[in-house]
């Protein structure tokens, strides 16, 4: 058998090894991929936002017709929100203690600090670049849940600067509301990168076996025919 006779008969075999290396590897990554996502726990999201002024100044435009706003006070009023003064109270509004110690501490009631913690992590607090809105975001496993928390934080906040803020008015411009598609796990962007994953593994793993299955035994017939 001549060399290109030779060569042609390892060709096909590390063909076949290479595609049958790249669906196993495939199939594996991306089969995982599919199945952490579904099992994994979902988080919803929820967003309200509400427009800080002080009072008088709401709708004031300068000459060029823009809107006046204060970049202070939005970055001022959102540490506020975040402070343990409002946290502790929309622990209380909503028997955080009570209700997280069912869920996560196996009924047994939580210290208002450990709830206030939970709380923290579950809440995304910030000003909206170049106004005065703040938005507020929750997250839970149940929409419903986190839409409540959002819209409680707003409620005990509008509390306290209704009676603590004299200068300061403050609008709610959107109220959340319960989602009904979760925001982890991102199903469509984990799927596609498993698949990604899976392509490169897979494809490199086959390259890697093919080759050494025809160098191999390339070896081994040139050893034979000697």
């Amino acid at each position: 058998m001549n060399e290109s006779a030779s060569a042609r008969s390892r060709i096909a075999p590390a063909i076949s090894i290479f595609f049958t290396v790249f669906i196993f590897v495939f199939t594996l990554v991306c089969g995982a991929s599919i199945i952490i996502t579904s099992v994994s726990t979902k988080s919803y999201q929820s967003t309200a936002r509400i427009k800080v002024d002080y009072k008088g100044a709401e709708g004031k435009q300068t000459r060029a017709g823009e809107e006046t706003y204060d970049p202070v006070l939005a970055k001022t009023e959102t540490e506020v929100i975040k402070s343990e003064l409002i946290m502790r109270k929309v622990v209380g509004e909503l028997n955080l203690n009570v209700v997280w110690g069912k869920k996560y501490s196996n009924g047994e009631t939580l210290k208002t600090w450990e709830s206030m913690e939970f709380l923290k992590r579950r809440t995304d607090i910030r000003p909206v670049l170049n106004t005065t809105l703040i938005q507020i975001r929750a997250f839970d496993e149940n929409p419903e849940d986190a839409a409540t928390i959002a819209n409680t934080i707003v409620k005990v906040y509008s509390n306290y600067a209704a009676t603590n803020s004299d200068g300061l008015h403050m609008q709610i411009v959107e109220s959340a509301y319960a989602e009904e598609f979760p925001v982890r796990p991102n199903k469509t962007l984990n799927v596609f990168l498993g698949a990604l994953v899976g392509i490169f593994l897979g494809g490199g793993l086959g390259i890697i076996s093919a080759l050494i299955f025809f160098f191999k035994n390339r070896k081994s017939t040139e050893t034979s025919a000697l």
